[in-house]
């Protein structure tokens, strides 16, 4: 089984992957619903941005347009997952099987143990933002740390899908997923935590936009862990602009560097900042 997560062995024979070739490959693809070669495209790219030896030669043109393709492609890797789990006969185990659940465990586990760091909340009150057909986080939170968790996505069908695998999965009375636009969303006020994906608002100045709206409405001492990424990893997914530390205080930055594209920066709301 391919996984975005294992980077299998073959792809460190060659230290200098062709990532133009890659690129060219997934600008060029009509349906990124075709998973096997979705997934082998993009396990490619993982490789690439973890191999300290691989050398980036795509222009910044060419970066934007990949995060928009990948958006596309992990919308439609996730899609594919929830609609296995759901028709699996034992959704747990099927869920337990998802090819990159190591790489999420990671990153969940480096953001929850972040988080305990916080000395503020006595209970967290969670919202994340950018839940897609596969809610992995919130599922991960619900079940690992026994939190209920409440997810926002634009997207109809991520939020009816997302609801069928968290009922098929046993976490309905854990997780509660609704539809709405992160701009248009007016209770921020209810959470003391809230996690940020990192696919949301990658085009230009919107997850700026994104913090800046949801600095109104937060109550003070409200954590907000954001999604960030380093080094050749931006490549795959845009990194926090350095304009967005402006909006919230920053209190931590953590990073795994063996198999994970992803850091996480944790702010804090202050009532000075507004609000």
């Amino acid at each position: 089984m391919l996984t975005l997560c294992g980077v299998h062995p073959i792809f460190f024979i060659n230290m200098n992957h062709n990532v133009k070739k890659l690129y060219q490959e997934l600008i060029g693809m009509k349906d990124y619903s075709d998973y096997q070669k979705t997934n082998r495209l993009l396990e490619s790219l993982f490789a690439f941005v973890l191999d300290k030896k691989g050398k980036n030669v795509l222009t910044n043109n060419e970066i934007v347009n990949l995060h928009k393709v990948i958006s596309q492609s992990v919308y439609e890797f996730e899609k594919y997952w929830a609609n296995t789990i759901i028709k699996s006969k034992n959704p747990r185990k099927a869920f337990e099987s998802f090819s990159d659940m190591d790489r999420y465990r990671k990153l969940t586990k480096m953001e929850w143990m972040s988080l305990l760091i916080c000395s503020s909340h006595k209970k967290h009150n969670i919202l994340f933002i950018g839940g897609g057909p596969l809610p992995i986080t919130a599922i991960l939170i619900a079940q690992n740390h026994g939190q209920k968790v409440t997810v926002i996505d634009a997207d109809a069908f991520a939020c009816d899908i997302s609801r069928r695998l968290v009922k098929k999965l046993g976490l309905s009375k854990k997780i509660i997923i609704i539809q709405s636009d992160a701009l248009g969303f007016q209770n921020y006020r209810q959470f003391n935590v809230i996690f940020l994906a990192s696919l949301v608002g990658i085009e230009k100045n919107m997850k700026e936009n994104i913090l800046l709206h949801m600095r109104k409405h937060l109550q003070s001492k409200t954590h907000i862990l954001v999604r960030s990424t380093f080094g050749k990893r931006k490549i795959l997914y845009p990194p926090l602009p350095r304009r967005a530390y402006d909006i919230f205080n920053p209190i931590l930055e953590a990073r795994i560097l063996n198999g994970t594209i992803n850091s996480v920066i944790i702010f804090e709301h202050s009532a000075k900042q507004g609000g």
